[in-house]
């Protein structure tokens, strides 16, 4: 997958291979080996994401306007492509902003926070996650 990365996803996205990937470099955090969830990386999965095929059928809007539970609502990095305006990450700022009016137009609690965290938080700082997630559970009935 390292070496057929760079072919199959798309150019915004190599920045972040060798983070990702485990190409061996410690100033990246990276390791000297792929890890496993890479090992076995569909690169079909990159593409739907990159062309947004993904979401194919799928109203945001609409499903963030029928909330019926409270909500944590973590933006961690992104970042947009100067050169093509693509996204890297879940959402801009913008695109939180509106998904956070959106559910809290609910009427459901909802509790919002920006962090200085890598997209998969939950994998490489998977303590500070689990502590949000935890500390926000206290706050349900």
């Amino acid at each position: 997958m390292v070496e057929a990365a760079p072919k199959e996803l798309p150019a915004f996205l190599h920045p972040g291979i060798g983070f990702m990937m485990g190409d061996g470099n410690p100033e990246h955090g990276a390791s000297p080996t792929p890890t496993q969830r890479f090992k076995e990386y569909d690169p079909e999965w990159a593409r739907v994401w990159a062309d947004d095929t993904a979401n194919a059928g799928c109203d945001h809007a609409t499903m963030l306007g029928q909330v019926k539970a409270p909500v944590p609502l973590t933006h961690h990095f992104h970042m947009t492509d100067p050169d093509t305006g693509q996204l890297m990450g879940a959402m801009t700022d913008i695109q939180a902003a509106q998904a956070l009016g959106l559910m809290e137009s609910t009427g459901r609690p909802v509790t919002f926070q920006s962090l200085d965290a890598p997209h998969t938080m939950h994998t490489s700082m998977a303590q500070q996650y689990a502590d949000i997630v935890t500390e926000w559970a206290k706050t349900l009935p």
